[in-house]
């Protein structure tokens, strides 16, 4: 097998530049995506997610602390973390406080990852100055864009476009973001990413299939030679001379579901969904 990690890093967590050191020189190359669900949790209290401004701009609408609608936004996450509610944002607004250093971080994060080539993506991205900010870093890869004209600039930019296939699977977002459905239908999702439920990524393409969003060879791309592209491994993704043998074998009835009999990595057999026909003599 070969698991390669995406270094999903928040970027007020400054803690963390050591593991991305760390990460950065190990034999398989990550990929780092640029997150800030710290700012996320920040924005104003009439600005819905999908609403924000590019989270560096000036013109980021920041909400009040001490607001009772701070510990209702916070509760969830607090209880996750293990802390009582005002203790939660009393350390969000400890990290809030780096936010005059986040622009640097970024850009040496950013650079580290430019030294060794690793592919870089931006997350959640909601305006068009986010895109340009990130691809002028060379974080070229626009990972879950939440509206269309984040995903619009990417298209323009020629940056490769993630989406993610629980969304497609369940056939919407659940946060009330982009439809990936109907991203793959517009020729705006160039790859599907597990987000976190490797099933869903054959159920997508199943979905999506079924709904004639695009035609078979092109939405099994979207796992396939799409996220090859986008993470750089350009020595698979197809079947083709020369390219590595990382195989899937689907049984796909008509009218029925697909299901995964057996995989090859790099020629070598991985898994087998069925045993393998006996040779003996009966």
């Amino acid at each position: 097998m070969e698991n390669r990690v995406q270094l999903r890093w928040e970027t007020f967590a400054f803690e963390a530049l050591d593991v991305i050191e760390w990460a950065l020189a190990g034999p398989l190359l990550p990929s780092i995506a640029f997150n800030d669900h710290t700012s996320m949790t920040m924005r104003g209290y009439d600005v819905p997610i999908q609403d924000r401004a590019f989270e560096l701009s000036p013109d980021f609408s920041v909400a009040a602390l001490d607001d009772d609608r701070m510990k209702k936004r916070t509760v969830a996450k607090a209880r996750r973390a293990g802390l009582g509610e005002d203790d939660y944002i009393a350390l969000l607004g400890d990290v809030w406080s780096r936010r005059s250093a986040v622009p640097d971080m970024i850009a040496k994060v950013a650079e580290m990852g430019r030294a060794v080539g690793a592919p870089m993506l931006s997350h959640d991205d909601t305006r068009d100055e986010t895109r340009a900010y990130f691809r002028a870093l060379g974080a070229d890869v626009a990972e879950f864009p939440m509206v269309l004209e984040a995903t619009e600039a990417a298209r323009a930019g020629g940056d490769p476009i993630i989406f993610g296939a629980p969304n497609a699977a369940r056939g919407g977002s659940h946060i009330g973001s982009l439809s990936a459905g109907d991203m793959v239908e517009a020729g705006l999702c160039d790859a599907l990413a597990s987000d976190y439920f490797y099933p869903a990524m054959l159920a997508a393409i199943a979905k999506l299939d079924e709904e004639r969003r695009a035609d078979r060879h092109a939405l099994w791309s979207l796992i396939s030679t799409g996220p090859a592209r986008a993470m750089k491994l350009n020595d698979r993704g197809e079947i083709a001379i020369g390219k590595r043998a990382d195989l899937v074998l689907v049984d796909w009835p008509e009218a029925s579901v697909p299901a995964v009999q057996g995989t090859w990595v790099a020629g070598r057999c991985a898994y087998r969904g069925v045993p393998f026909a006996s040779s003996s003599p009966a």
